[in-house]
């Protein structure tokens, strides 16, 4: 049985570039279980995606997100999590890396949300806004965000953003 290349970022919010990967069934929800090819030699390591989760309901920027990675071969797996309810869930797995909250979240408090996350969880917050409004920034850190990211406006900003991802999420 051989590897083939997942890449279901428009049907499941899943997208995942980096090593082969064998969709062995169907989890909960529409995702596949993934088993990962081993095509290292004796000696290498494989480079496995490091998780991150973006809260965001538009999804639009999650997808511009995800399409960059592609592009740029990122080992970065961008996971789209539209409401609390599957932060949390995904968070509970244990594969995330890095959070991005979108202040544009409906079901709660951006700023609630991101409390809640960091006394919860070891992973760093991060708050992506649409809008470079300075009181929006001091209440993202306010609310303990390790840091906080304008949503990028065109494709170099989307880079820029995913190198600053890269320095943070770790491949596997």
């Amino acid at each position: 049985m051989t590897g083939h290349l997942l890449s279901r970022k428009r049907s499941t919010g899943f997208s995942h570039t980096g090593p082969d990967l064998l969709a062995a069934g169907d989890g909960q929800g529409g995702r596949p279980v993934l088993t990962q090819v081993n095509h290292a030699l004796p000696g290498q390591s494989l480079r496995v995606a490091g998780q991150v989760l973006c809260a965001d309901p538009g999804r639009l920027d999650t997808l511009l997100l995800q399409e960059v990675c592609e592009l740029q071969g990122s080992c970065v797996d961008i996971v789209a999590a539209p409401d609390v309810a599957e932060v949390r869930r995904l968070l509970q797995e244990g594969n995330v890396q890095l959070v991005l909250v979108s202040p544009s979240l409906h079901d709660v408090s951006w700023e609630g949300l991101v409390s809640d996350l960091c006394a919860l969880h070891a992973v760093p917050i991060w708050v992506w806004g649409g809008h470079a409004h300075p009181k929006e920034r001091q209440r993202a850190l306010a609310a303990g965000a390790a840091a906080y990211h304008d949503k990028p406006h065109d494709i170099e900003g989307y880079k820029t953003l995913l190198r600053e991802i890269e320095r943070v999420v770790e491949p596997r």
